[in-house]
C-alpha cells in the first residue's frame, strides 16, 4: 500500500495516518443496525487549501455493491470550477476548518457516484473531492 502512495507523491518518507475503521452490521437483518453516514462534505478546506494537500485511501474488507453501498464520490467536484461554486455557495466556510459539510439542497447531493469494489482493493482519492457514505437498500434476505 505505502508503494501506492508514493507514487502519487514521488516520495518514499511519507507521513500518515489512520483515522478509523468502518464496518457495517447486516442492518437488513436488523433496522437498528441500519448504518448513519457523514453525507457528503470535503476535507480539505477550498478557501485556504486550493492545491492538492493530501489524499485519502481506504482498503476494502467486504464486497461493496449498489445493495450494500459504501463510499460515494462527485465526479470532478476537486477541480478549481467547482471550488469557486463551493466558495460561492458556502462563503462562511472562509473562516472554517477542513470538515466541509454539504447541506441537504446543495446541488451536489444526488449526483455521487458510489465506487463498486471487492475486498483487497485499495481506493485513493484527492482530499479535495467532494465525497462521503452512501447506504443502500440492503441484500434480499432468503425466505422473506
Amino acid at each position: 500500500m505505502k508503494s501506492a502512495f508514493s507514487q502519487i507523491w514521488d516520495e518514499d518518507e511519507l507521513v500518515v495516518s489512520m483515522d478509523a475503521m468502518l464496518i457495517w452490521k447486516p442492518w437488513w437483518l436488523n433496522e437498528r443496525w441500519r448504518p448513519k453516514t457523514e453525507g457528503l462534505h470535503l476535507d480539505q478546506n477550498p478557501f485556504h487549501k486550493r492545491d492538492l494537500c493530501s489524499v485519502q485511501g481506504m482498503v476494502i474488507l467486504f464486497p461493496v455493491t449498489e445493495a450494500v453501498g459504501g463510499l460515494e464520490v462527485v465526479p470532478r467536484s476537486h477541480l478549481e470550477a467547482s471550488k469557486d461554486a463551493y466558495r460561492e455557495r458556502y462563503p462562511k466556510m472562509k473562516n472554517g476548518g477542513d470538515w466541509c459539510v454539504l447541506e441537504k439542497k446543495d446541488p451536489l447531493q444526488g449526483t455521487g457516484k458510489l465506487l463498486l469494489a471487492e475486498p483487497g482493493d485499495l481506493i485513493i482519492w484527492d482530499s479535495r473531492t467532494v465525497h462521503g457514505g452512501v447506504v443502500g437498500p440492503g441484500e434480499a434476505v432468503e425466505g422473506a
